[in-house]
């Protein structure tokens, strides 16, 4: 890969890799260079949700409720699972929080990007204490991507 982006995975993984982490990282950002880095697919469950019903996340929360925000992020999350497996899945912290969304994220690879002092309610970090591997969040994005690629063996040059 030498750092330039190509144009097909050079490693495929066997099961979705979930990206999510603390509220106030750029794991979304991090999941991204990820992307970059490795030519996987990317889906962002927020961004599903939001294309689905034309609204912003904070006007469906305003005007449907959190319920309503609840079953489209969980409806999102298996969509995303299932047509992106062997891709990268972007889950936002609150939305990983969810009981269901935890149990279709077992079944793959959960990365978490998180802080050294973790303002999330307690759901959210129990959650992303399921992490198969976590980063901190007191890098540049664009390093915390490569230890992830590197982590996960995402590549054929490992370390370059």
């Amino acid at each position: 890969m030498s750092g330039y982006y190509d144009a097909t995975p050079q490693r495929i993984p066997h099961t979705p890799i979930v990206i999510s982490g603390s509220a106030s990282t750029k794991y979304g950002a991090v999941a991204r260079i990820v992307g970059g880095l490795t030519s996987l697919p990317l889906l962002s469950v927020a961004d599903l949700v939001v294309h689905e019903s034309g609204k912003s996340a904070e006007r469906i929360l305003d005007e449907d409720g959190e319920e309503a925000w609840r079953a489209a992020t969980l409806r999102a999350t298996e969509r995303g699972l299932a047509s992106t497996p062997f891709g990268l899945v972007v889950v936002p912290p609150d939305v990983l929080a969810q009981k269901a969304v935890r149990k279709l994220t077992r079944k793959a690879v959960l990365v978490a990007v998180r802080r050294d002092f973790e303002d999330d309610d307690l759901d959210v970090q129990v959650a992303l204490d399921e992490a198969v591997f976590s980063v901190g969040s007191d890098e540049p994005e664009h390093e915390l991507a490569r230890r992830i690629v590197d982590a996960l063996r995402l590549t054929d040059d490992q370390g370059a």
